[in-house]
């Protein structure tokens, strides 16, 4: 679980994706989820979970998002990781 504060994710988040302070999932092959991996923090993310693994044995599945710290509003993000069929 990251804390998002890279203005630029943040800005993509808040605006098109109407975060609320309920957990918001959005799965793999979807176009929300393509766009959050397209921000710099998605990237980043991806780039670190994906490579602490043996390449082509782990997924990202979902990645999950809200909103909390009432007045400044962070962005809280959890990015859920599968076993992928290759790693038999």
């Amino acid at each position: 679980m990251v804390n998002v504060s890279e203005h630029g994710t943040k800005e993509f988040v808040v605006e098109r994706l109407n975060l609320g302070t309920e957990s918001k999932g959005f799965e793999s092959g979807t176009p929300e989820f393509q766009q959050i991996l397209g921000t710099r923090v998605g990237k980043t993310a991806a780039y670190i979970i994906l490579n602490s693994f043996d390449p082509g044995t782990r997924k990202i599945a979902r990645i999950a998002m809200w909103l909390t710290g009432l007045p400044a509003r962070f962005i809280q993000a959890r990015f859920d990781i599968e076993v992928t069929s290759r790693s038999s």
